[in-house]
């Protein structure tokens, strides 16, 4: 047996499936009619559910237990399938672009942002307070030494740098918003072309890429 997420209608005819149900939740999230959930199939019936053969409608055996009847879909749940897969495409060619240009403030070890965080609110209270005790203790001192910088132009360069990795974390986010609400709303070919030229744009004009 094979695990994977698949989306259908009410009435359970398969529109799509995709090994990450993140994915699926994703682009269905302005279908009102969509269920998602995670089902164990057959080798052949993941075979085909990969190759987008989407031909099937669940059915239950009990509360528990499910399996897949092959199924003549009508017209209008073969365009939600084609929508979907078209919305997949195009939200897997933005996750790799935005993920190209989220490297470019990419930590070297796992728990380095927490500690950026924690710098910077150092940073912020030895700016606000002469009498902090982040003066002699902590991040931005031991940053200081390092650096051979007294402690006030250490806590200036520590907010600098996290307010330029702060604002470059916005800006992609606003960006992952805006294009992948185009495309989770896009349901004709030259909606997805629209989305797709108006992606490009703004990576141009922000010089992600």
């Amino acid at each position: 047996m094979r695990w994977i997420a698949i989306a259908a209608t009410a009435e359970n005819d398969v529109i799509a499936a995709h090994d990450d149900i993140v994915m699926l939740e994703t682009v269905s999230e302005y279908e009102f009619n969509a269920i998602v959930k995670v089902y164990g199939v057959s080798e052949d019936e993941y075979q085909n559910l990969k190759q987008g053969l989407y031909d099937y409608r669940i059915r239950f055996n009990n509360l528990r237990s499910t399996y897949l009847e092959p199924w003549a879909r009508d017209q209008h749940t073969q365009v939600l399938s084609r929508i979907y897969t078209a919305r997949i495409n195009a939200i897997n060619g933005i996750k790799g672009r935005l993920e190209h240009a989220l490297n470019k403030h990419r930590t070297m070890l796992t728990h380095q942002t927490n500690v950026y965080e924690a710098k910077a609110q150092e940073a912020d209270h030895i700016q606000k307070n002469p009498d902090s005790p982040y003066r002699l203790d902590g991040f931005v001192s031991d940053y200081a030494e390092e650096k051979g910088l007294d402690i006030d132009t250490a806590a200036a360069i520590v907010s600098l740098k996290y307010n330029g990795w702060y604002q470059h974390m916005r800006k992609i986010e606003r960006l992952r918003l805006r294009h992948f609400n185009a495309i989770k709303l896009a349901r004709t070919e030259e909606d997805f072309r629209s989305a797709a030229a108006a992606l490009d744009k703004d990576l141009f004009i922000n010089m992600l890429l």
